[in-house]
């Protein structure tokens, strides 16, 4: 039983860390993009940045955080496979 309560201490620990980072990189977002909406699948955020002048788009990027040793979802690495250009990944130690 300890063995499991040790994994289980660990898993919460990472999606605390998971959490935290989502927290700054959006926190980063809001200082750089106009609208910044969160996707439910294959990403974490949806960011445009858009021009005061024309009210077009002028940059638009699918972000996904990924903190530590993290990997790729099958979601996200499709994801990044449809939108190569636009698909930016944020790594935070």
């Amino acid at each position: 039983m300890a063995g499991i309560r040790k994994k289980r201490q660990t898993l919460n620990r990472n999606v605390e860390h998971g959490k935290q980072g989502e927290r700054f990189v959006s926190d980063k977002l809001h200082i750089t993009y106009d609208k910044i909406k969160r996707l439910r699948k294959g990403g974490d955020y949806d960011a445009k940045q858009i021009s005061p002048i024309t009210g077009r788009t002028m940059k638009h990027h699918i972000i996904e955080v990924k903190t530590g040793n993290a990997k790729q979802s099958k979601a996200q690495k499709e994801m990044q496979k449809k939108h190569p250009r636009i698909y930016k990944v944020e790594r935070l130690p």
